[in-house]
This record gives C-alpha cells, sequence and structure tokens, in this order.
C-alpha cells in the first residue's frame, strides 16, 4: 500500500512538471519566433535604408524619423489586428545622413497594449540598431 502512494505522487509530480515544461517550451517558441521576425524586418531595412518595402512589410524608410504600430502575422507580414499573432511598436531616429537608429518590440498577444496594459502582455522582445544611410 505504501508502494502505492509513493508511485501516486510521482506520477502526479511529473505531470506537474509536464505542464510547466510544455508552457516554458511554448514561451520559448514565441520568443524565438519574435526574434526570427525582428532580424528579418532588420536585415530588410539594412539592405535598402530609404527605399519603400513592400506593403507586406510596411517598416518605414530610414532617412525620416517615425514611429508607429503595426500588427504582425507568424511570418512578418502586416495584417489585422484580429488575425495578428504580434504586435510591433518601432520608431526610427536619424541623426542628419550618416546613419539611423531603428528600434522594434515585439510584443504578444497583440492586443495588450505594453503601455497601458503591461500585465496583459505575455511576452516581449525588443531590439535596437545603427543602420548607415547611403
Amino acid at each position: 500500500m505504501l508502494a502505492l502512494g509513493i508511485v501516486a505522487f510521482c506520477l502526479v509530480t511529473l505531470l506537474g512538471l509536464m505542464t510547466v515544461g510544455l508552457q516554458t517550451s511554448r514561451d520559448s517558441t514565441d520568443t524565438v519566433q519574435a526574434a526570427d521576425i525582428a532580424s528579418m524586418l532588420v536585415s530588410l531595412r539594412r539592405t535598402s535604408p530609404t527605399n519603400a518595402l513592400p506593403a507586406s512589410f510596411a517598416l518605414p524608410p530610414l532617412n525620416l524619423p517615425a514611429n508607429g504600430t503595426l500588427y504582425l502575422a507568424t511570418d512578418g507580414t502586416v495584417t489585422s489586428s484580429a488575425q495578428a499573432s504580434y504586435r510591433l511598436t518601432y520608431g526610427v531616429f536619424t541623426n542628419g545622413s550618416q546613419f539611423s537608429s531603428l528600434q522594434l518590440m515585439l510584443t504578444w498577444p497583440p492586443p495588450a497594449d505594453p503601455v497601458t496594459a503591461s500585465q496583459l502582455v505575455k511576452g516581449r522582445y525588443e531590439l535596437f540598431t545603427c543602420i548607415p544611410l547611403p
């Protein structure tokens, strides 16, 4: 009878650890996906810092200051807030004609505003980089 109690205790513990492991894996996947999207957006802007990008990747040209919010699908394309997986808040800062600074902050779930409803944000990935202008 004692052995049965020990086995039951171990099984309950293992189930508890499994749920924690699954949640950690899910959080890690979201973070890696956000990092991939941010990396893709930065590399697109590095290749053409002052040219307009296709509408599906609507970060503004880097030669003018700008900021805003976009809603992104899992592949990094712009979509509606209802279908989005990530919320992208960006800022572009210039020092004239030499370089531009780009700040990206991806948060999820997308409806949660990271400024006014930070307690609802489950995940966040931020990136700040400087890109030389041609």
